[in-house]
């Protein structure tokens, strides 16, 4: 079902669901087309879902505010100062919170940057420099195993793969 054959002016904007986590749910699998990510997401979905309602008594999605997403990051910033979680998680919280409302909405209008709007912390543990072994080692190492798993390990240096996504490219698409 697409928004524009939605009732938007109807409870969680007519996402079938009196329920905002069934509703939140609905909007994900209406935008979205990986299966776990809608399920991750729906999940971090219910966390807000139940936020709103229980804290804030909002109960319809189409009465959140961006003042509810600051209060709700208010939560997150308090949770990471407490080491209940990791910059990383407060964002993806808050991100799919923003995802959610608009897949809901049709529109951005009610949205808050993790960073600079809701000023939670910056993401840790990126990597600042190159872990990579040198181009000896590598040639090296890729003497000691199969001619397949040497290939592969060349397109991972090269193009910055996982071994899972070297072992399933499709090399006629990827040239």
């Amino acid at each position: 079902m697409r928004q524009e054959q939605r009732n938007i002016a109807a409870r969680n904007y007519g996402l079938r669901s009196r329920n905002m986590i069934d509703a939140g749910r609905h909007a994900l699998q209406e935008g979205m087309q990986s299966h776990s990510s809608i399920a991750t997401m729906t999940d971090r979905w219910r966390v807000f879902a139940v936020y709103v309602r229980d804290e804030l008594g909002v109960r319809d999605m189409r009465r959140i505010e961006t003042a509810h997403l600051q209060q709700y990051a208010a939560t997150l910033r308090e949770r990471f100062e407490r080491g209940e979680i990791s910059p990383a998680t407060a964002q993806n919280y808050l991100s799919t919170v923003n995802r959610v409302l608009e897949i809901a909405r049709g529109d951005k209008a009610v949205r808050l940057d993790p960073v600079r709007g809701a000023g939670l912390p910056q993401r840790s543990g990126i990597c600042q420099e190159s872990r990579a072994v040198s181009q000896e080692q590598h040639q090296q190492a890729a003497k000691t195993v199969t001619e397949r798993i040497s290939a592969l390990m060349g397109l991972q240096r090269e193009l910055g793969l996982r071994f899972q996504e070297s072992a399933k490219i499709d090399a006629a698409r990827a040239l």
